[in-house]
């Protein structure tokens, strides 16, 4: 009887070993950064620099959670008073220039990126280039696809002058998410600057941008330069300037800046957002400048000064819901969009504009962009506004519109449907 007893403890203690033993494996296998709940910490620069090299040698951190534990200092003295420093950006993006695609021999983070309310504070002038170029900078490189970036703030100053770059806060390359990411920086760019990201192939939603956003010439935007998928749901109240310091001609001695509230060209979908700024393109602001304009296209050359918009400078994709209040001040000016391919609808400006060829919603509005079709594009019939409303202050160089300059030579008069208007125009020749 007490053989048997025993027999029956000895089973039921290798059972239960068995059942520790399984419950012991099963605990040690979540490594740090398998879930939320057990992410990979970055407590410092040392671990934030650790992280960024790691991507740039190839570890994507594809289903892996990272979360910062308190802010991190990009300086040379972890103060915002530091020397600036040079930054190596977390992943990096190369181009196929025959086809434009994104080249295999990118490397881009992967997973989950949670701010976790924390900031990264900055104070960068010079960045590394993985791809052998100089000609853009961010903190992140390269956002691949399933990537997200999320619950973060960036703070300080982000500037490409020392390296003739252009540069975003937050993103070069966005193919993921950016969500609930907010800047509140100085961006200072050469060839463009944004606020979030310079092009977004992925979703930005519910992010923020605060400050000042400067570039010397070409591209300057609150959110994306070029946004190729989703912006919604976003926020921007800055002073957005471009040609800076006199900017940087052409070969036609002109110079073509595009600057947007929200995107300076649109491919995608921007739904949702406000913007609340001033801006502006320095270039234009006396009657000489026009007259020049002028002289040139009569020589049949291509003079172009460039265009701005509330929310898109060129819209070739959806702008829906946004509303735009503020100042903006180009050559061609529209309250949310300053020339339109395709479709603007249930929008509305508050605002101030000033310009040579002005429209209330936008200066031009144009039967499709054959140059710029494709699977990006939405290809709809091209040149719509519907259910907009624009309530503006209008000071014209040459010609204005409520809704679109529908005088303009170079207008198509595309389609306009339901838009209602009340304006009050001042025409600058009248006051000179």
């Amino acid at each position: 009887m007490a053989e048997k007893n025993l027999k029956s403890l000895l089973s039921i203690g290798v059972s239960l070993c068995m059942l520790l033993g399984m419950f012991t494996v099963g605990t040690m296998a979540m490594e740090p950064g398998d879930s939320e709940e057990t992410p990979i910490f970055i407590k410092s620069k040392l671990d934030f620099e650790t992280f960024a090299q790691e991507v740039n040698e190839g570890e994507s951190f594809e289903g892996k959670y990272v979360k910062l534990s308190n802010d991190i200092y990009l300086n040379a003295n972890d103060s915002l008073n530091g020397k600036p420093i040079t930054w190596n950006p977390v992943g990096f993006c190369f181009l196929n220039e025959n086809n434009g695609k994104i080249s295999d021999n990118s490397k881009s983070f992967k997973g989950t990126f949670d701010g976790n309310g924390f900031s990264i504070i900055c104070n960068i002038d010079e960045f590394v280039k993985n791809d052998g170029t100089d000609k853009t900078g961010a903190i992140f490189g390269y956002v691949g696809k399933h990537g997200v970036l999320k619950n973060l703030g960036i703070r300080g100053i982000i500037s490409g002058e020392k390296i003739q770059a252009s540069v975003s806060a937050l993103c070069d390359v966005n193919c993921g998410t950016l969500e609930n990411c907010k800047a509140r920086a100085t961006v200072k760019g050469v060839y463009g600057a944004s606020g979030l990201a310079f092009i977004n192939c992925g979703t930005i939603r519910k992010c923020e941008v605060n400050g000042k956003i400067l570039s010397r010439d070409l591209n300057c935007a609150g959110i994306c330069s070029t946004n190729y998928g989703e912006v919604d749901s976003c926020k921007v109240h800055a002073l957005l300037a471009n040609c800076q310091n006199g900017g940087i001609a052409g070969d036609n001695n002109y110079l073509t800046p595009e600057t947007g509230g929200i995107a300076s060209f649109n491919y995608g979908k921007i739904t949702n957002c406000f913007v609340n700024s001033y801006i502006s393109n320095k270039n234009i602001e006396t009657l000489k400048n026009y007259e020049i304009y002028l002289k040139q296209k009569s020589d049949g050359k291509n003079a172009y000064i460039g265009c701005a918009g509330g929310i898109v400078s060129t819209n070739n994709g959806l702008i829906e819901n946004c509303k735009f209040t503020g100042s903006v001040n180009s050559y061609e000016v529209g309250g949310i969009v300053g020339i339109n391919y395709e479709i603007v609808r249930s929008c509305e400006t508050d605002c101030h504009m000033m310009g040579a060829i002005i429209g209330g919603i936008a200066a031009q509005n144009i039967l499709g962009d054959k140059d710029y079709s494709g699977e990006l594009v939405l290809d709809h019939q091209g040149g719509y506004i519907a259910n907009c409303n624009s309530k503006s202050d209008i000071k014209s160089l040459f010609l204005m519109g409520d809704i679109v300059c529908t005088d303009y030579w170079e207008d198509s008069h595309a389609t306009v449907e339901n838009c209602t208007a009340s304006s009050k125009v001042v025409y600058l020749q009248e006051t000179n």
